[in-house]
């Protein structure tokens, strides 16, 4: 035994000599009819049943919310995505617009090319160089956008699925309480 628990014993020793006896015991209660003991641990039983009730209430209302506002959480996710793919789509049709633009452009120098005069050659061969570079360029952005609007689309499956399911979730447990 080390030396501070030996003086914690003797400590506790000596206040139990120095005490009065009787000091130490708890009063007791004074004795009750076994019937009424009975009636009043039947009280106290209700009473911890209905603050049992009222707990388990409280916590599947918690719960709830707590559902609801993931199921907000997964639509408003849904909804940007959705923003996301229509602004992807609109910028694809537009660069796809121009893309037929230029390419139109591009055919319409070839048939001024066979046209001119044999002096002007340099002048409408730069431009179709220059045409042909942004028609590569612009084919390039149109397959980048086509990665993003699938990446996107398969994004925005997964969330709808993910939304539908917290959805169907809630529903059941709200069914549950009807």
């Amino acid at each position: 035994m080390t030396l501070s628990a030996r003086l914690a014993a003797a400590s506790l020793l000596a206040v139990l000599i120095a005490s009065p006896p009787g000091a130490a015991a708890e009063p007791q209660p004074p004795a009750q009819e076994p019937a009424a003991v009975a009636a009043e641990l039947g009280r106290l039983n209700a009473t911890l049943q209905r603050i049992a009730g009222l707990l388990e209430r409280q916590l599947q209302g918690q719960r709830l919310d707590l559902m609801l506002k993931r199921v907000e959480v997964a639509s408003r996710q849904v909804d940007s995505l959705e923003g996301e793919l229509g602004r992807l789509q609109s910028n694809r049709t537009s660069l796809a617009d121009e893309h037929f633009g230029m390419r139109s452009r591009l055919e319409t120098l070839g048939t001024e090319v066979e046209l001119s005069e044999p002096a002007s050659l340099p002048v409408y061969e730069a431009m179709v160089r220059q045409i042909e570079e942004g028609l590569k360029h612009m084919e390039t952005r149109i397959s980048e956008m086509d990665a993003r609007i699938l990446e996107v689309e398969n994004q925005l499956v997964r969330r709808r699925g993910d939304h539908q399911a917290l959805q169907d979730r809630l529903d059941r447990e709200l069914d549950g309480l009807r």
